[in-house]
């Protein structure tokens, strides 16, 4: 789920077919985070400016900041009580891989289980292609 304005309308010609759209990029940013559903493991995904709006609701921990096809800016997404069992132990790993200390997140998240196989995999292709010294900012294009 985003938060932001779309505009909804009926298109199509009179008499012939006519359907009913919403556009906008908030659509569009929805969309693309809804497809990361599969990658975290998770049912749902909120952004930052939806968990906001929400008023922070109780449950909900950020599970990852990225920049979706097509954005520049970062979004901070959520979930409703991701890897809960594992929590603390996958935000440390989380930091790990924040601070670019991807040999060491790859090793937390392989030990931490099944459920956090893209998160060693991203460490692996950041450790074969490190970004420049200074270029790092934790987020995943």
């Amino acid at each position: 789920m985003h938060t932001g304005d779309v505009f909804s309308c009926q298109i199509g010609s009179p008499g012939g077919f006519v359907d009913f759209t919403t556009i906008g990029d908030a659509v569009n940013t929805a969309s693309r985070v809804q497809g990361l559903c599969k990658y975290y493991g998770v049912q749902a995904l909120i952004t930052g400016k939806t968990f906001n709006f929400a008023g922070k609701p109780e449950g909900y921990k950020r599970l990852d900041v990225i920049a979706v096809k097509g954005k520049e800016q970062p979004l901070e997404i959520y979930s409703k009580e991701p890897y809960a069992q594992k929590w603390l132990e996958f935000e440390a790993a989380r930091k790990l891989y924040a601070d670019g200390e991807f040999i060491k997140a790859k090793q937390e998240f392989e030990r931490l289980g099944s459920g956090l196989k893209m998160w060693a995999w991203r460490c692996e292709q950041l450790e074969k292609n490190p970004p420049a010294k200074g270029e790092w900012k934790g987020v995943w294009k």
